[in-house]
C-alpha cells in the first residue's frame, strides 16, 4: 500500500511538473491576436494536467485543497512568462523606435549601462512582492510588502521612462548619441583617428565570474575628445558589426591602429574560438593578424 501511495505521488508530481512546463510555454509563445486559442490551450495542457496530477497525488478528498496551489501554479505559469514577454517587447520596441536605415551599429543602452542594470533591482522587488501578494495573500506576508511593491514599481517605471530615448549609434553620417535628453552628433570629418583596443574583461561581478577577451573602438576627435564604442566580444554578431564599423572607418579614410594581442590574451581568444560562434578568420582580419606567419599587417589606403 505504501508503495502504491509513493508511486502515485511520483507520477502526480511528474504530471504537475509537465503541466508547469506546458503552461509557461503556452503563455510565453502567446500572440495578442490568438488570446482565445492560447486560453484554450492553457486550460487543456496546463490547468487540466495540473489538477489531474494533484488528484493522482492526493486523491479526490483533498482536491479542494488545490486552490492555494492553483494560485501558485497560475502565478508561476502566467506572470513569469508575461514579465519576460514585456521585457522583450520593451527592448524590441525601443530598438525599432530608435533605429534608422543608416545604422551601422546601435546601442540602445546609450552608454548608461549602470542605469540599465539598475532597473533590475526595483523591477526584481516589484515582481517578487507582486507574485507573493498574488500567490500567498497579503495576510501571509510582512506588512510592508504592499508598500515595497508600490515603491519598487514606481522606481522601475521612472527609470524606464528616464532612459527611454537613450542610445548611441554609428551611422553612415557619423557618430550619434542621446543621453538623458542631451543629443550629440559627430561627423566623420571631426574624427582624427581610430584605435581598436583589446583587453581581457571579467564577465560578471561574482567571485566565480569568468573572463574573456573584449575589444572597443576608440574614436579620437580633432578637438581632443574621445568617444568609445563597445565592448564587443567574440561572437558572430559582434564580429560582423565590428567589421562593418571598420569598413566604414576605411571608407572615410581615417587613420586606424590596433593593439598587438599578448600571449595571455590569445589564451582567452582560443577558448572563445573553440566554444563560441564566429569565424576565426573574421577575428584575425579584424585585428589584421596572419595566423600562419604570426605577424600583423597594414592595409594602406590607395
Amino acid at each position: 500500500m505504501k508503495f502504491v501511495s509513493n508511486f502515485r505521488k511520483v507520477v502526480g508530481m511528474i504530471v504537475i511538473i509537465i503541466s508547469i512546463i506546458f503552461g509557461m510555454t503556452t503563455v510565453g509563445i502567446a500572440e495578442p491576436d490568438d488570446l482565445f486559442a492560447t486560453a484554450i490551450m492553457y486550460l487543456m495542457i496546463g490547468l487540466f494536467p495540473f489538477f489531474l496530477g494533484f488528484y493522482v497525488m492526493n486523491g479526490k478528498y483533498k482536491l479542494k485543497e488545490a486552490l492555494p496551489m492553483f494560485r501558485i501554479y497560475t502565478g508561476v505559469t502566467i506572470f513569469i512568462p508575461l514579465v519576460l514577454q514585456l521585457a522583450d517587447y520593451l527592448t524590441n520596441g525601443k530598438n525599432e523606435r530608435l533605429s534608422t536605415p543608416s545604422d551601422i551599429y546601435l546601442d540602445i543602452l546609450g552608454g548608461s549601462e549602470w542605469i540599465f542594470y539598475l532597473h533590475y533591482i526595483p523591477a526584481f522587488f516589484a515582481f517578487i512582492t507582486f507574485l507573493g501578494l498574488y500567490m500567498f495573500g497579503r495576510k501571509n506576508l510582512p506588512n510592508y510588502a504592499p508598500y515595497l511593491f508600490i515603491i519598487s514599481l514606481i522606481l522601475t517605471i521612472g527609470l524606464t521612462f528616464f532612459t527611454k530615448d537613450d542610445y548611441r549609434a554609428i551611422r553612415e553620417e557619423g557618430l550619434f548619441s542621446s543621453i538623458q535628453g542631451k543629443d550629440e552628433k559627430v561627423a566623420w570629418t571631426e574624427i582624427e583617428k581610430v584605435y581598436l583596443s583589446g583587453f581581457v574583461s571579467r564577465d560578471g561581478y561574482s567571485k566565480t565570474a569568468t573572463a574573456s577577451f573584449k575589444w572597443e573602438y576608440i574614436f579620437h576627435l580633432k578637438n581632443g575628445g574621445q568617444i568609445v564604442y563597445g565592448p564587443f566580444g567574440y561572437s558572430e554578431y559582434h564580429l560582423t558589426v565590428s567589421h562593418a564599423i571598420k569598413n566604414k572607418i576605411m571608407e572615410e579614410r581615417l587613420a586606424m591602429s590596433s593593439d598587438f594581442i599578448t600571449e595571455k590574451e590569445w589564451g582567452y581568444i582560443e577558448v572563445d574560438m573553440d566554444y563560441e560562434s564566429g569565424d576565426p578568420n573574421d577575428f584575425y582580419s579584424l585585428f589584421q593578424y596572419n595566423p600562419e606567419t604570426e605577424d600583423y599587417y597594414d592595409i594602406p589606403y590607395e
